[in-house]
């Protein structure tokens, strides 16, 4: 089961690094809040998650900070406050 939660997040933090690559960081946060391990007991999991969440963040420019956080839907709101 851990494996495939490994291999779950690795396929995540790809997508979103491609996103990242290609300036698209609206797409690449929601991407990182996708389907979050919240319910996973490895520690490392979710550290990585966390990573992932972190990394698209900071690659956001202020000044778009809280329009990208409003684009975001309900879920995916809920998932952000989570890791803040």
């Amino acid at each position: 089961m851990a494996d495939d939660e490994a291999y779950m997040v690795s396929l995540q933090e790809r997508h979103a690094d491609a996103l990242l690559n290609q300036q698209k960081r609206p797409e690449a946060l929601a991407k990182s809040l996708e389907n979050p391990p919240f319910n996973v007991k490895s520690s490392d999991i979710k550290d990585v998650n966390y990573q992932i969440v972190a990394k698209a963040m900071a690659a956001c420019k202020d000044a778009e900070i809280e329009a990208i956080v409003a684009g975001l839907d309900q879920t995916n709101c809920d998932n952000l406050m989570k890791y803040t």
